[in-house]
């Protein structure tokens, strides 16, 4: 066959190939690049494979390739990471850190920060450890949570707890520090922003935690499968394993007369039903003068500052 793909059309004393796509010239043997025409986002890689191309989000990013949505507004490579280690396998609900230029909370100021694995940072010394289904509103201890509900767990390779402090005097020159100040003056009015320090927490892909186990054994295995209820068969969905995991960040700054919490969602994945059943809290306090909380939106990635 003169054609080495696609179809072949017979002419007088000649022929002509028809290529498929991704392929062209006189015998179809020659690739074409698709991956000249930047077909993929601008944050993804192109790979040009025989006869097609592929795209993959950058590090960093997630999405399909041709949307890539940025993961965090921070990066964690300099980071110190948090495991179950750390937690000493989840009998310890925070670790602490301390810094020279207290954290202002409200009327609160604090050296002390305790990180939760949970999505909650605690600025008071003992901490104010929260234990679900304690709200918000009783809360009476200076507190930042970005995204607090509980017993997250570290249910992947990659799930881990990030933080790290910056001050002025050492870090000033480092790619977070320039992001803080760049955030921070964008929701200023342009007057350029002079932190003393900032502390930048991520959670990421971590699980939360199984609420709908309870409907699964319940009202699924007890009362359909060992009871033969039929009503009850709507529940088995609970049972289905699900790949859920989320990811978020909280940067905590200040400078000599304001602090700043800034929020940042970055992947969810998790089912639709599930939305129902999961609780969480959103927002900040002093424990005494000030609070607010978040409403919540399905566009995860936009950050949400708030000046105190």
């Amino acid at each position: 066959m003169p054609c080495f793909r696609g179809s072949c059309i017979d002419r007088v004393n000649a022929f002509q190939c028809v290529c498929p796509s991704g392929w062209s010239g006189i015998d179809c043997n020659t690739d074409i690049d698709e991956c000249s025409s930047s077909p993929c986002h601008v944050n993804a890689i192109c790979s040009n494979n025989p006869g097609s191309f592929s795209c993959a989000c950058r590090p960093g990013y997630y999405g399909d390739g041709y949307t890539c949505i940025e993961l965090m507004t921070l990066s964690t490579d300099n980071g110190t990471k948090l495991t179950t280690y750390d937690f000493n396998n989840y009998t310890v609900s925070y670790v602490t850190i301390e810094t020279e230029a207290p954290f202002i909370i409200g009327s609160q100021e604090s050296t002390v920060c305790k990180i939760s694995k949970d999505g909650y940072l605690s600025f008071s010394d003992p901490p104010y450890q929260l234990t679900w289904p304690t709200w918000y509103t009783y809360l009476v201890k200076p507190m930042v949570f970005p995204y607090w509900s509980y017993r997250y767990s570290f249910a992947y390779p990659d799930s881990a707890v990030y933080y790290e402090l910056l001050d002025s005097s050492q870090h000033s020159n480092t790619q977070n520090w320039k992001k803080v100040v760049e955030i921070i003056t964008s929701f200023s009015g342009g007057d350029t922003y002079n932190p003393l320090n900032a502390l930048i927490v991520t959670w990421n892909k971590m699980q939360p935690y199984s609420y709908y186990v309870y409907y699964c054994n319940r009202y699924c295995n007890y009362y359909y499968k060992q009871l033969g209820y039929s009503w009850a068969q709507y529940y088995c969905k609970y049972c289905d394993p699900k790949q859920e995991h989320i990811s978020f960040q909280a940067i905590v700054t200040r400078n000599e007369s304001h602090s700043f919490v800034i929020f940042n969602y970055g992947q969810f994945e998790m089912s639709e039903w599930r939305w129902r059943y999961f609780y969480v809290a959103a927002g900040f306090t002093d424990g005494y003068q000030k609070f607010d909380r978040l409403p919540f939106s399905y566009y995860w990635w936009q950050q949400l500052c708030h000046r105190q």
